[in-house]
């Protein structure tokens, strides 16, 4: 399991962050599929600031390959940190078939509780990628 990060897990894109308590943000995560990944690889594709909560999600999952799902949630360890050790939970999105636009379905997408930190939002694949130039994006709406 390798984990690959966007620019916003990297740093070196921000996300937003409100100036007023209950304004409703929204960042869209992008990650560009270049390499292959195989099955259970993680993608940190986001950060969900100090003090959110999520108010909606979108999940668009490009042409991955046949039979690939995507699981998308909460990861557990530090922003950034490549450790192969993390995880990455399902509160978002549970096996979202390939080639999808999805908003959750459950209400523990809506029921994550603040924290005072950052969380990454990741993305978590089940079969092998070998498709380029396909793109997961994540639009997260949030507030603080």
């Amino acid at each position: 399991m390798t984990i690959k990060q966007s620019n916003w897990a990297k740093g070196i894109e921000v996300t937003a962050t409100s100036d007023c308590s209950s304004e409703v943000l929204c960042e869209r995560f992008t990650f560009t599929v270049t390499d292959n990944l195989t099955s259970a690889d993680i993608i940190e594709l986001g950060v969900l600031p100090a003090g959110s909560t999520v108010a909606d999600a979108i999940l668009y999952t490009g042409n991955l390959g046949a039979g690939v799902t995507i699981t998308s949630g909460i990861m557990s360890g530090m922003v950034g940190d490549k450790d192969a050790g993390r995880t990455c939970g399902a509160e978002l999105f549970s096996a979202v078939a390939n080639n999808a636009i999805v908003r959750p379905s459950t209400s523990s997408a809506f029921t994550i509780a603040p924290v005072n930190a950052d969380r990454s939002l990741g993305v978590k694949v089940s079969g092998n990628v070998t498709a380029a130039n396909q793109v997961v994006a994540l639009s997260v709406f949030y507030k603080q």
